[in-house]
């Protein structure tokens, strides 16, 4: 059984772009051009959403589930996916050993052993990330990770609005 999510208390990483800010909301064809965001508010926004201790704890989340899909996807994928985010995200991606073939419970093993919870927390854990990465990362850089990523790698995706990046 996953957490819930707090309703009413969802917060994006793009929801610290102030309007104004360069932060371009459309491209002209219907989807936000990501543009990058710092680590801080990056690990802020999970801390918040996730309602962990502190930031020492959101930074250990992220870097588990990031490293952990790394480690799942191609190193072409990871790159592209790295484009987007804070560079200290991108490192953990970038040290990942990229490629490995391993099924949905083991990524949600993986992340659960790197950051020290059960498997099904971890699996939440990954979701929220995962939004907060969609957030700022290019439609064709997430259609590109889905395409990656087995079927059964979809509930990854279960807080991610592709809607929206169409």
């Amino acid at each position: 059984m996953l957490p819930t999510r707090l309703s009413g208390s969802e917060t994006h990483v793009s929801d610290t772009h102030p309007a104004g800010d360069g932060h371009d909301e459309s491209a002209g064809d219907g989807h936000r051009e990501a543009s990058p965001v710092s680590f801080e508010t990056f690990t802020t926004v999970v801390r918040r959403q996730l309602v962990l201790a502190d930031e020492s704890e959101a930074t250990r989340v992220v870097r588990a589930v990031v490293t952990t899909l790394g480690e799942r996807v191609d190193d072409d994928t990871a790159r592209a996916l790295a484009g987007s985010l804070p560079a200290e995200i991108q490192l953990f991606l970038a040290r990942a050993d990229s490629g490995q073939a391993f099924d949905y419970e083991r990524f949600c093993r993986r992340v659960a052993d790197r950051a020290d919870t059960t498997p099904e927390t971890a699996e939440y854990h990954a979701m929220v990330v995962l939004e907060q990465v969609a957030d700022v990362t290019p439609h064709s850089t997430l259609a590109r990770l889905e395409d990656v990523l087995p079927a059964a790698y979809d509930d990854l995706f279960a807080l991610v609005d592709l809607s929206e990046k169409a």
